[in-house]
């Protein structure tokens, strides 16, 4: 009886722990069932029923195949691979994997299976804990979603970088590189790989370990700063790296190339002040010529207006001034243009320069005794008399130095000329010229703007003493012309002294006859009278008062003239009488035919004709105001043999009669 209840005791007590396992068993919240060892499925708890929508535990033992799809993503069947698993489970009592599962509407439910082998009634089972995937897959397909948008922004942004043609660098608090654009690999020399996780002085910028370097001057608060590599200019545009906490983690910089940006910027405030210079320099020279041509017209006026042979003889003295003034504004302009076009070249002749000194001293007399102003000249005795060069233009440098030192120069002041043999080497002369003057001086900072075109030392000396601030720009050319340079030694209110130095040739007698040497200047037509008599000359000219003018000028030589208005009368003279002139002048700019068309088509008449008779051709000269080189040469091309410039000076022209007839 005790053994019977004590059995009782012990089947409630089994029946109680059941129970127990049971309940625990249904209220686990992960799917649970049980396996024999022969596949089948011998339980499972209320979870598996309710995640699978399933009436009740029958209905999940019957219909088990059908919860999950015919083939595992693997590729294999559910039904075969169901069994590897527990075989495996059995055999090594411990497995996990993942399974793809379904809702009996076919709705894919991944999961993870976790088998342990037991003993059950003495015999090994597979106990299955199946957890649902779902939410985990879910937030592990937004977070692979979220990565991939990071990288594509990432790759994004990193081509937005590369793209951009300033150089971009990165780097972390303690200078470490983390990132430089394609653009900073090109200008550094260096690949990315070289430089991310290395410090910034990898790079090799001298900066870079001073506290000029721009994370340095940010820490300072100055975000832009600016360095040189390689005689390059950099400027550098820094900011702040921050994390979503607005934490700073690094810096971000932007460094652009700036060297042809200050090189333009340079280029473009030169050219403003050039622009600014030529626009006053159109004013001055507006009123610098209106001057002379005011007194012209005033002059001329007065002189034709009075009976008085005094008074008109004054009158035509001022005109002559004013002209030689116009003339030489004019000249000036020219020589100016030559510069800019790089045209102004020079013509080398024998000359003698005392010759030359004193000629320019004796034109500039009358200013300087006006002034009551000291003049000295000192010339070096071992200065040689016989030189090689432009003595035309050695005697305009010259005379604007001289010009300048007696208009700057007070009344009583004092102005010197020293003219010195600074070194010989062989034929070869290096003569150094100084002009000294008592005059206004020069402040120091004006030294070198003086020599700029268009400009003067101060703006109101124009107003003041008038000028139109060329001629020391020429000036300067025609001494580099000449192998040399220029430079001003003065203070403000106490003188100046321009000092220049030029290389010619000396010896000339081992060039030149000596008795070719000599002053050809100023050869009065009254030495010349009567000088070409049984000689024809035809003037083609359609300014009526040019051919009135040259007419007048060369009365009494004994010319026979005829004149033509342009190149296509001239051409029909020519061809009339091929024998009748023997020279012609002719102007360059005429209506109906040039004298360039004329030159060409009376050459062409000239070599046809010539053949048949044996006649020369006739020696033609330019009149022309187009005196630059390019002019000169399209009147050989034309088959000219020389030129003349206009204003006619009628000692050239005198010299070219001598030279063709």
């Amino acid at each position: 009886m005790e053994r019977e209840l004590k059995k009782a005791e012990v089947m409630k007590q089994t029946g109680e722990a059941d129970e127990r396992t049971q309940i625990i068993f249904d209220t686990t919240p992960i799917a649970c069932c049980m396996f024999d060892k022969d596949f089948n499925l011998l339980d499972c708890n209320q979870e598996t029923i309710k995640r699978f929508d399933l009436p009740d535990k029958q209905a999940f033992i019957e219909r088990f195949f059908e919860l999950s799809p015919e083939y595992q993503p693997c590729g294999r069947t559910s039904r075969e691979l169901t069994i590897e698993q527990i075989n495996k489970t059995l055999l090594e009592g411990y497995n996990r994997f993942e399974w793809m599962h379904q809702t009996l509407s076919g709705e894919p439910m991944p999961c993870e299976v976790t088998q342990v082998r037991v003993k059950y009634r003495d015999e090994n089972v597979v106990a299955s804990y199946n957890r649902d995937l779902r939410e985990h897959k879910a937030l592990l397909d937004k977070i692979q979603n979220e990565n991939e948008r990071y990288k594509a922004m990432a790759w994004w942004y990193e081509s937005i970088l590369d793209a951009i043609p300033f150089l971009v660098t990165a780097q972390d608090l303690d200078k470490n590189c983390t990132f430089i654009n394609e653009y900073a690999e090109a200008s550094f020399g260096k690949k990315r790989d070289e430089i991310v996780g290395k410090q910034c002085s990898n790079l090799d910028l001298s900066i870079c370990d001073t506290r000029n370097c721009a994370i340095e001057c940010a820490k300072r608060g100055r975000m832009r700063t600016h360095f040189m590599h390689k005689n390059e200019s950099y400027q550098v545009d820094t900011k702040l790296l921050k994390d979503f906490d607005g934490n700073t983690t690094g810096y971000i910089e932007v460094i652009q190339d700036i060297t042809k940006m200050e090189y333009l910027a340079k280029q473009q405030a030169e050219a403003e002040a050039a622009s600014n210079a030529k626009t006053s320099f159109l004013s001055v020279m507006s009123h610098e010529m209106r001057t002379p041509m005011n007194a012209i017209i005033g002059m001329a006026a007065i002189g034709k207006n009075t009976a008085d042979l005094e008074r008109k003889n004054y009158a035509l003295k001022k005109i002559e001034d004013a002209s030689t003034h116009l003339l030489g504004i004019i000249n000036d302009v020219l020589d100016m243009s030559k510069i800019e076009a790089n045209k102004l070249e020079l013509s080398y002749v024998s000359f003698d320069l005392r010759k030359i000194v004193q000629k320019v001293i004796s034109f500039l007399q009358f200013s300087i005794e006006e002034k009551r102003i000291q003049f000295s000249l000192n010339m070096d005795e071992n200065t040689p008399s016989f030189l090689i060069g432009d003595d035309q233009r050695l005697k305009q440098i010259i005379i604007n130095l001289l010009s300048n030192a007696v208009k700057f120069t007070h009344e009583d002041g004092s102005i010197t000329l020293g003219v010195f043999l600074a070194n010989k080497e062989g034929k070869i002369c290096e003569l150094r010229f100084e002009v000294t003057d008592s005059g206004i001086g020069i402040s120091p900072d004006q030294h070198d703007k003086i020599f700029h075109a268009f400009e003067q030392a101060e703006s109101g000396i124009t107003r003041k003493f008038g000028g139109t601030g060329l001629g020391l720009v020429i000036t300067k050319r025609l001494i580099e012309l000449m192998g040399g340079r220029i430079w001003v030694e003065s203070e403000l209110g106490k003188g100046s002294k321009f000092i220049f130095t030029i290389k010619m040739l000396s010896d000339i007698k081992d060039y030149f006859p000596q008795s070719d040497v000599g002053d050809k200047d100023g050869i009065p037509v009254d030495g010349v009278r009567g000088e070409f008599k049984g000689k024809k000359l035809l003037i083609v000219e359609d300014m009526e008062i040019n051919r009135e003018i040259l007419i007048s000028l060369l009365d009494g030589t004994g010319l026979d003239i005829d004149t033509a208005e342009n190149g296509k009368e001239a051409l029909g003279m020519v061809m009339a009488y091929p024998e009748e002139y023997d020279l012609v002048f002719m102007d360059m700019q005429m209506p109906e035919m040039d004298g360039l068309e004329a030159t060409k088509r009376i050459r062409a008449f000239e070599k046809q004709n010539n053949e048949k008779t044996g006649v020369k051709s006739i020696p033609i000269i330019a009149m022309t105001a187009n005196v630059f080189q390019e002019d000169i040469e399209k009147c050989h091309a034309a088959g000219m043999n020389d030129h003349i410039g206009k204003p006619l000076d009628i000692t050239k022209v005198l010299e070219k009669l001598r030279q063709y007839l």
